[in-house]
């Protein structure tokens, strides 16, 4: 009989990696150097043991909404006989555990067929890695849960009538002509900088963010000054270079979930701006919202009065300290006469950065920090500052 376990010990681990090594390394000559990597540490290894024998292993790395099944290495003597399969489908709920929105792999492609019996889909197309053909694909059956940026009325719900950093904004923007606004969501910050006559490119990857600000405008006096500009603000590209002014507000930065999607935005906003020209970026710290931290701990996080009743947000969150990756579920409660109406939920994800990391990302591409501030009154950044605002020059 075959059972199933989570690696809990580095003895555990080494079994895993031998077993990789073997089908891996000697059987498919995968090179050695390939074979463990970086993501090893922080994934979850499930292992399968037969009469005391290590037989079958395979890992689950968790980032964020997404979860990547990667290394499912089987002996050969007990191949075919629906080990691999238990074994996914064993990562798979792991992955669900953790909230993952989306599970996928890269199989190599002679596996397909293995997976598809799962429930996988293949995505169009091949890449070789380690000089083998693989394949992308995602579980088919995946129902991934709404995102904040899907649900633009739960975000103004929370938010629109957040007024506390908007000065800051149009101070920092007033010296500029023009300015590139990256995550402008609903318009909350585009509208004040626009009103004090300065044209604002406004840049969000949601078109349901960027249809409700469209809405917002038709009726304000500044809308002649807002262009907006539905891009990916990790691959954006403009005819305009040479801006003098870049603002990334409220946080938006830490919507980016990896090291490669930060370094990829700030990489494509450098070559957007011209030498000397400024990006202001506000950001998240482990002492914005602290209770957030806390892992599994459902709370009433807000209670709101409507003209015909109230709204409470319910919030439960998991923290991963490995990745600094933070999943808030948010639930919103339509309550009128006392009576439930309407229930939604959507899902936050941010990532924590601390300021050495931020300050090398920033150097790698191309910006020197020159001032950080702990509020949105110039104050000093300290430790235990609940955001930190960071004023860089580009290079």
């Amino acid at each position: 009989m075959v059972n199933l376990f989570v690696a809990t010990s580095d003895n555990e681990r080494e079994q895993i990696f031998a077993l990789r090594h073997e089908v891996f390394v000697c059987e498919q000559g995968v090179p050695v150097e390939l074979e463990i990597d970086e993501f090893d540490r922080v994934a979850t290894h499930v292992f399968a043991m037969e009469m005391n024998n290590l037989v079958a292993c395979g890992r689950v790395l968790i980032d964020g909404p997404n979860a990547k099944i990667g290394r499912i290495a089987v002996r050969k003597d007990y191949r075919h006989r629906g080990i691999a399969t238990s074994l996914c489908k064993r990562l798979i709920e792991i992955a669900r555990e953790n909230r993952a929105c989306r599970v996928y792999l890269d199989a190599q492609e002679y596996a397909a067929r293995l997976y598809e019996r799962i429930g996988f889909t293949t995505e169009p197309g091949t890449f070789i890695d380690a000089g083998i053909v693989h394949v992308r694909m995602v579980l088919s059956n995946d129902e991934p849960e709404e995102q904040v940026t899907d649900r633009p009325d739960l975000y103004d719900v929370l938010y629109a009538d957040f007024d506390a950093d908007l000065r800051m904004y149009v101070d920092y923007a007033s010296t500029y002509k023009e300015v590139l606004l990256c995550g402008a969501g609903t318009g909350r910050t585009a509208f004040p900088i626009a009103s004090s006559g300065i044209r604002v490119y406004a840049l969000d990857n949601a078109p349901a963010m960027l249809k409700i600000m469209a809405k917002k405008m038709e009726t304000l006096p500044c809308k002649d000054n807002i262009t907006i500009i539905q891009a990916d603000m990790r691959s954006f590209s403009m005819a305009k270079k040479d801006f003098s002014c870049c603002i990334v507000p409220f946080s938006t930065f830490n919507y980016l979930l990896t090291l490669k999607d930060q370094i990829d935005c700030l990489h494509i906003i450098r070559d957007h701006m011209c030498k000397g020209g400024e990006l202001i970026m506000e950001l998240l710290t482990l002492n914005t919202f602290p209770e957030l931290i806390k892992n599994e701990c459902k709370i009433l996080a807000l209670q709101r009065k409507t003209s015909d009743g109230r709204i409470e947000m319910w919030r439960r969150t998991k923290f991963d300290s490995a990745t600094q990756i933070i999943s808030q579920e948010r639930e919103f409660k339509f309550i009128r006469d006392d009576e439930l109406v309407e229930t939604s939920s959507v899902m936050w994800h941010n990532r924590f950065s601390f300021i050495g990391e931020i300050e090398l990302l920033l150097r790698g591409a191309g910006f020197r920090i020159v001032d950080l501030h702990g509020d949105y009154n110039d104050g000093e950044y300290k430790a235990d500052s609940e955001c930190v605002v960071v004023k860089t020059i580009a290079e």
